[in-house]
């Protein structure tokens, strides 16, 4: 099992290494992370559990508060559980400000990477 305490934060997580080839999870669609662990503050929220999403399918986090849901997300998104690289995460915080702008323009919003694409675009077409 390989173990890391996640940055800036009383969290730890450790997941057991995979035998799947990089390639193979280059081009993976779904995401399957086995015997993952997840600790808070010395409390375990996850013990040697398996995470499977299938490409396609819809999923609900459903339990009661304190029990680990966010902290699985944060960490998904943080990639701190082992993800296939071509599978984008986003995430969107509990704690979002309400505005009166479309939830669609907000989701687009934080896509970092999408924006400093289209910054580039934007910089080179000011360029030419």
């Amino acid at each position: 099992m390989e173990a890391q305490e996640v940055a800036g934060s009383q969290f730890s997580v450790s997941q057991q290494e995979s035998s799947a080839k990089g390639a193979v999870l280059e081009n993976a669609l779904d995401i399957k992370v086995e015997k993952f662990s997840i600790s808070a503050r010395g409390k375990d929220l996850f013990v040697n559990a398996n995470l499977n999403i299938t490409a396609g399918r819809r999923y609900g986090l459903v339990g009661p508060n304190g029990m680990g849901k966010t902290t699985l997300l944060t960490h998904i998104a943080a990639r701190k559980l082992a993800i296939p690289p071509n599978i984008d995460v986003l995430l969107c915080e509990q704690d979002v400000e309400a505005t009166e702008a479309p939830a669609f323009d907000v989701v687009l919003k934080a896509d970092k990477k999408r924006l400093e694409l289209l910054e580039e675009v934007c910089y080179f077409f000011i360029i030419l």
